[in-house]
């Protein structure tokens, strides 16, 4: 009869054991669940703030003007968001490496050199060009955190390849039809396409000279300011691409290799007369 007790107490204590891990698993799910979609809600903020990049252009003066500064400002709150998440789940921590520890301390470097030089009567512009770079080491920590597995970083590199071919249909858009409509349009009234674009340039001033040479250029510009930038902009996901398509092909062929090495295998196994 004893034992018999003993048995039910400790079934009992069973169920009620698994009861208690059945309630903590569920608490702890929601705050997981939670996580995960924080994550998800970073990423797509990662993917829109690199989508509107390619319509705020940073080269040539627009950086020192800083219009830039609210697309900097959004990769910095998110950084900030993303350690607060980090440090709240305490189950993906921010962890500083070698890269992240090297970004800072380039970072650092420039904020000096910023300090040491802002009386220099160019204070406004060396603050929005450190600034800048803030945003750069800002979106680098932030897609090295929250970028997890090869599915997603393949998804971002597509994104960055479709906004680049995109650009460049941008760039014949504008050398097949909207350049030589501007040069149309600035030949038969010049006075007004001044106006219209808000330059003050009387004739044959240097700036009217500047601003005719530029109309004459052939070359694209697509959202940047200078040809240059277009440029180095498509060449480098030019080279990518050409990367991403060498390791495709040879994925495939190893897969190729690696099928006909089993069937070989598999036919050898076979008796000689089946």
């Amino acid at each position: 009869m004893s034992q018999r007790n003993a048995k039910r107490e400790r079934d009992a204590g069973g169920r009620k054991a698994a009861r208690s891990a059945g309630r903590d698993d569920t608490n702890r799910q929601p705050a997981a669940s939670t996580g995960e979609r924080l994550r998800l809600g970073g990423l797509a903020a990662i993917a829109g703030l690199l989508v509107i990049t390619q319509f705020i252009p940073c080269d040539s003066s627009s950086v020192q003007d800083g219009t830039s500064v609210l697309l900097v400002m959004a990769w910095l709150l998110l950084l900030a968001g993303v350690a607060i998440a980090g440090w709240w789940q305490a189950s993906r921590p921010v962890r500083l490496g070698w890269d992240e520890a090297a970004t800072l301390a380039f970072l650092a470097l420039i904020a000096v050199g910023a300090v040491l030089n802002v009386g220099d009567n160019h204070a406004r512009p060396l603050l929005n060009v450190t600034w800048q770079w803030n945003g750069f080491g800002a979106s680098f920590l932030v897609v090295r955190h929250v970028v997890r597995g090869d599915g997603e970083r393949r998804a971002l590199v597509a994104l960055l390849v479709s906004l680049a071919v995109g650009l460049s249909v941008f760039g014949f858009y504008q050398y097949g039809y909207s350049m030589p409509r501007d040069r149309e349009l600035y030949r038969q009234n010049p006075d007004r396409m001044l106006q219209e674009v808000g330059i003050v340039a009387p004739p044959d001033s240097p700036v009217r000279k500047q601003f005719e040479d530029r109309l004459a250029s052939t070359e694209p510009i697509a959202t940047f300011a200078l040809t240059n930038s277009l440029a180095a902009y498509l060449s480098t996901w030019l080279v990518a691409l050409f990367g991403v398509g060498l390791s495709t092909w040879s994925d495939r062929r190893t897969n190729r290799d690696a099928e006909g090495e089993e069937r070989a295998a598999v036919d050898s196994r076979r008796p000689s007369g089946s």
